[in-house]
């Protein structure tokens, strides 16, 4: 996952940050997702609480004679929704988050529950 810091704010507003984020899902059940989301990272000090929004894109595939590719045109935008919690010191250095939240998809028309867990190092 590639995180990018869009806005920081000062220490007298509620939210830390505002910060865009993208990676790329591992294919499970024939399906490969790209998640594109918004994070609002909120509270001050170490530990943080963020709220997200975005979509996953499902990534379609096809397959000719000679070459696999995306087909950009087949493939569907479904929307996520998350809470969680984010542990990253100030300073920088070791980075913890998990959430509970739920993707919407669109070729069944209903909800999938998502818990997530990620750890890195924050610069």
């Amino acid at each position: 996952m590639v995180e990018v810091n869009a806005y920081t704010f000062t220490e007298d507003f509620p939210v830390q940050s505002i910060r865009l984020s993208t990676g790329y899902g591992l294919p499970m059940l024939n399906a490969s997702f790209l998640p594109i989301e918004i994070r609002f990272v909120g509270l001050q000090g170490s530990n943080h609480v963020e709220v997200i929004a975005g979509c996953s894109i499902q990534v379609k595939w096809k397959e000719t004679a000679n070459t696999t590719f995306v087909d950009l045109r087949s493939s569907l935008l479904n929307p996520t929704a998350a809470v969680g919690y984010r542990y990253e010191p100030e300073d920088g250095g070791f980075v913890f988050r998990f959430s509970v939240g739920a993707l919407y998809a669109v070729s069944d028309a209903r909800y999938f529950p998502a818990v997530t867990g990620a750890f890195g190092w924050a610069f």
